[in-house]
């Protein structure tokens, strides 16, 4: 949605109240947890906000982009910017409003960001969506607030792109990662040229379609290995012919092999 002005008219929402006639006092955290695809219309907030994807995925769309997250990323959305999300089928969603005095000084905040999602960053949010006493929250939220100082941001967020064609295409790859069509395969398919295809790619997501095709099998491989498959059975799952091939560019893209990334989220399983 880059370069396209936001309406007036979209809704602006309220920080959300923690109990009767109580503003945002510091961290509001919610919680969605959908069998079905659930979409989130585009709005604003007053507050700050961070997103993540436990499990599933997560579309976002703001006016840096439309990455796909998954549960090694947070999304950080500055109060008042303008955003739509999509959470994937069987998803997991923590969202946490943030009162913006609270936000961490320096530029970097003013925009939206892709950070890596610290594994005891996502536990403070968990726990920070239930009750707990005043002065525990602080701590929580401090603590929360450093994680945040020290996150590196991630520019390995799949960006989707909005031609219609390129859009056909990742949307194919995505639904079937094992899907092996070459690059005139999918431009016959779209009715345009394997040169035009990769330009569009190239310019909306920074990808030629073959290096966004080897991200998004990566990243559904994520999501498997997460929910406990093997590591061949997510190699072959993915389109690839050998499970070393695929090892070699998980770990290219990743910095670890799929079966440290499976132990060190879904433990030690068989």
């Amino acid at each position: 949605m880059a370069g396209t002005p936001y309406r007036a008219s979209l809704p602006q929402e309220r920080p959300p109240t923690v109990g009767p006639g109580r503003p945002l006092q510091g961290i509001h955290v919610t919680r969605d947890t959908q069998r079905e695809p659930l979409h989130f219309a585009a709005h604003r907030h007053d507050a700050d906000e961070l997103m993540w994807a436990r499990r599933g995925r997560v579309e976002l769309g703001t006016g840096a982009g439309r990455p796909s997250l998954h549960a090694g990323h947070l999304a950080w959305i500055p109060a008042g910017t303008v955003h739509a999300a999509t959470v994937s089928a069987g998803g997991d969603l923590v969202c946490a409003l943030l009162d913006p005095v609270l936000r961490p000084a320096g530029d970097r905040w003013r925009e939206p960001r892709v950070l890596g999602a610290d594994p005891l960053a996502g536990e403070l949010l968990l726990w920070l969506h239930t009750d707990r006493p005043a002065a525990d929250r602080v701590a929580g939220r401090t603590l929360l607030g450093r994680l945040l100082l020290v996150a590196e941001e991630r520019d390995c967020a799949l960006q989707l792109p909005l031609d219609r064609r390129a859009r056909t295409v990742a949307d194919a790859i995505r639904r079937n990662p094992a899907d092996r069509r070459s690059v005139e395969e999918w431009a016959a398919h779209v009715r345009t040229s394997p040169r035009t295809l990769n330009r569009i790619f190239a310019s909306e997501t920074g990808l030629s379609l073959g290096r966004w095709r080897t991200r998004a099998r990566v990243d559904h491989a994520v999501d498997l290995l997460a929910a406990g498959r093997s590591v061949d059975a997510v190699a072959a799952g993915v389109g690839y012919a050998t499970t070393s091939a695929f090892i070699e560019v998980f770990h290219g893209i990743r910095g670890e092999t799929p079966a440290v990334y499976r132990r060190r989220v879904g433990g030690n399983r068989r």
